[in-house]
């Protein structure tokens, strides 16, 4: 996969959408909806599970910049919540950094290779 440089101001996050393999393949922005993966994310607090829908409902390898006042406009969570979800993704393996304010998002949690 190829990195792109998205522009970011420092209080942006740029991520990466990573998604189960699928049989079908098309050119197109929408995505093949996971049930498991969404029966998963349905178990986090609710801060988490909506950033988590924001940043699942992309295509896979989709990247794109995130910040807390974009979230706040379009989706009504004010940066104390958009901080606590981040967290929670984070400590859930369904965010991986890999560079400074660069992070992969992983529809299903990332633990090393195990399968959820």
């Amino acid at each position: 996969m190829e990195k792109q440089n998205i522009p970011t101001v420092p209080n942006q996050w740029t991520i990466i959408v990573k998604k189960e393999d699928t049989k079908i393949k098309r050119n197109n922005p929408f995505i093949i909806h996971d049930w498991i993966a969404e029966d998963k994310a349905l178990r986090l607090d609710a801060r988490a599970y909506k950033l988590w829908g924001i940043m699942a409902r992309n295509k896979n390898n989709f990247q794109f910049a995130l910040s807390p006042s974009y979230i706040q406009e379009k989706y009504n969570m004010n940066k104390y919540q958009y901080n606590i979800a981040k967290k929670i993704l984070i400590d859930n393996k369904y965010l991986i950094k890999i560079a400074k304010n660069q992070y992969i998002f992983y529809e299903r949690p990332n633990l090393g290779g195990i399968r959820l």
